[in-house]
């Protein structure tokens, strides 16, 4: 969402996730859908979830968690970006962000 109301980004959620080399997943040639699994299925669900509670606060203005961050990666990872950015906050094993 913070990409969606930033300028330097695409306006829409979609446009945003579908940026080219934006999420890895997009690019990197296996099937977007969920696998028949339990554990694909679950992992999903959680998916669906998390996006309903991140929608449900940035429609009636909750505070953001993450600090206006526009950018991320896992804690075991160094990014070449990463010393660009301004470290803004962790959330688990994840690192955000800001310009």
């Amino acid at each position: 969402m913070n990409r969606v109301n930033s300028k330097r980004y695409p306006n829409t959620i979609c446009d945003v996730v579908w940026q080219r080399k934006q999420f890895s997943w997009t690019h990197d040639g296996l099937s977007d859908r969920p696998g028949k699994n339990i554990i694909e299925q679950r992992a999903w669900e959680r998916a669906g979830y998390v996006t309903s509670l991140v929608l449900h606060d940035w429609a009636f203005g909750k505070k953001d968690a993450v600090k206006a961050a526009t950018h991320y990666h896992a804690d075991y990872i160094v990014p070449y970006w990463a010393s660009s950015y301004t470290k803004v906050a962790q959330v688990g094993n994840h690192i955000f962000y800001r310009k």
